[in-house]
Formats: structure tokens, sequence, C-alpha cells
């Protein structure tokens, strides 16, 4: 289902449930700090942004006809809903409404290397996009959410709303909504916040605290090890390499691979040179403007003395 523009604003202005798990702090992708820049106006989305999710609206008829294949013997049907609900500053916008039951449907999807995570219970980002759906919609305490994952493997889970967490969620929402109004501004929580807010350092320098100075000696202990690690790494991958020869790995007594040393599918492309030889050939507005689209501004790293 592709949203509208008006359904595109209105994410800006009301908390909707993909915005629910950052709103409360628990969201793997987005901080509270980055929500609050993305509803405040100071941060643009990127085009990474829109295409994650322009690809999961995409992506929803898809998993809706997967969750009706795997239904249609318990005489289930998920219709496909374009109405969005409003709750205060809240919003909700229902991907499907399973039927006879009159239970929310939210399709979603998943990158293979989370299979792990959904067992018995989805991860709590999800779980609470559900939750913040049904405490809009008023369509009871239960719902259905669906995930594909990595394209090829499907699960469904029974979603009942759980006061507790329904009750906590609420609140954080109302604290980040007025956060937002009131234009004060989460505190950071990681270095990608504080990037957000300091892409660039001042140049200057702080005494460090005794707090700070055990931070150091942790740091500087780890990018020890590492280094020792990944020179060890290296030693023992060449001796695999001398072992090997032209052979492609070796098992096993009962034929189970144990080192592969393949040649990757795809070629590596030293795109730095290509630019540098087509340089001359295309015009410099051209080149210039291609090389502003698919540039990144520099980021600030962390170095350990």
């Amino acid at each position: 289902m592709t949203i509208t523009e008006r359904q595109r604003e209105n994410r800006r202005w009301f908390i909707g449930s993909s915005d629910a798990a950052a709103a409360c702090g628990v969201s793997r992708w987005c901080t509270r700090l980055e929500l609050w820049l993305d509803k405040t106006g100071r941060r643009q989305r990127t085009p990474m942004d829109e295409e994650r999710a322009a690809l999961g609206n995409l992506m929803e008829p898809v998993v809706g006809a997967f969750f009706n294949l795997r239904h249609r013997q318990y005489g289930r049907r998920a219709v496909p809903q374009t109405v969005t609900l409003y709750d205060d500053y809240r919003a909700a916008n229902l991907d499907f409404l399973v039927e006879p039951e009159d239970r929310p449907l939210e399709a979603k999807t998943a990158a293979p290397w989370m299979e792990h995570e959904f067992t018995d219970q989805p991860p709590i980002d999800y779980r609470l996009q559900v939750e913040h759906q049904l405490a809009v919609s008023g369509y009871g305490d239960e719902a259905w959410l669906s995930v594909l994952i990595g394209g090829i493997k499907a699960r469904d889970f029974e979603i009942t709303s759980d006061p507790t967490v329904r009750r906590e969620m609420l609140r954080l929402e109302a604290d980040f909504h007025q956060r937002v109004i009131e234009e004060r501004m989460p505190e950071p929580v990681n270095a990608a916040d504080v990037l957000l807010l300091h892409a660039t350092d001042n140049r200057e320098y702080i005494t460090a605290t005794p707090e700070l100075r055990a931070v150091h000696l942790e740091l500087a202990a780890i990018a020890k090890h590492v280094k020792e690690y990944r020179d060890r790494r290296e030693q023992l991958a060449d001796q695999v390499a001398l072992a090997l020869g032209i052979r492609a790995g070796f098992t096993d007594e009962h034929g189970n691979k144990l080192i592969s040393w393949t040649a990757p599918a795809a070629r590596h492309i030293d795109w730095q040179s290509v630019c540098a030889e087509l340089y001359p050939v295309v015009s410099k507005s051209m080149y210039e403007q291609a090389v502003r689209k698919h540039s990144t501004p520099p980021s600030r790293r962390l170095h350990v003395h």
C-alpha cells in the first residue's frame, strides 16, 4: 500500500506505530534524539530512509498474500486497509484487518540475520508497533503480526495487549510528544547521536575525569587485544592458504566443510580509477554533480592514543 502525501506529512506531526519504539527509546534503528530531530524538522530524511520506507510499503501486499495462503484453511482473510485512525497526537495506519475476527494485522519484513529473534515472541520494537496500533485503533486487545524474513520465510504471531507494556508505552510517547511541542531535545545516548549534533569537532580538548581515564585504559587494552587477534588471524590464514594452494577448502572426516577459500561471485571494481578515467570524457559539471550526489560528508572517528 503506497502512502499518500497527506499521510506522509502527518507522520511528521503524529506519532505512528513505526515511531513507537524510537519514542520509547528501545529502537535498534533510531534513537529518541534522531526521531525528535525528524519531528521538529531539524533533520531531513536521507534517500536510504525513503528507500527503506518505500520497500516496506511495496512488500505489505506480499506479506498479506502469504498470510492468506497460510490461513485460508482456518477461514481467515487479511483485507487491506487505507484509513488512518487518530487518537489526539497518535496515528495508526492499519495494514490489514483479518476477517472474520476483526483483528488488525501488522505486516512487516526483517533481514535474514534477524531470524533467530523471531521465536516464541517478536522483538520488542516489532511488539510495540502492534501495541500502538491496538491502542490507537480501538480494535480490542488482540492482533496479528506477520513478518517476512529474508524474503523467503514467514512467521505469524498472535499478539495480546499487555496492560503494563501499553501504559509504559503511552507514558513515554506522551513525554516524547511534549518534548516535540516544547522543543526540548532528548539527551544523546550514543556516538551516533553525538554525530547528529556535532558532525565536526571544535579542536578543543577537555581534561579527563577519573571516569574517563578508566574508559581510556579499557579502550586501550581492548585495542591492543584486537590488534593481537587480527595479527594472529592473518598468520593462521597464511597457513591455510599455503596448505590449500589451488584447492577450495578442507573438511572433517565426515565431509563437513571446515574452511573455504573461494573467489567471490562478483568482481571488485576500483571505482576511484573508473571515475578518474571517465573524468576527461564527461563534462566537468556532470562529473561534479555526480560526485556531490553520491558523496557523504566526512564523519568523526575515535582514536585511542
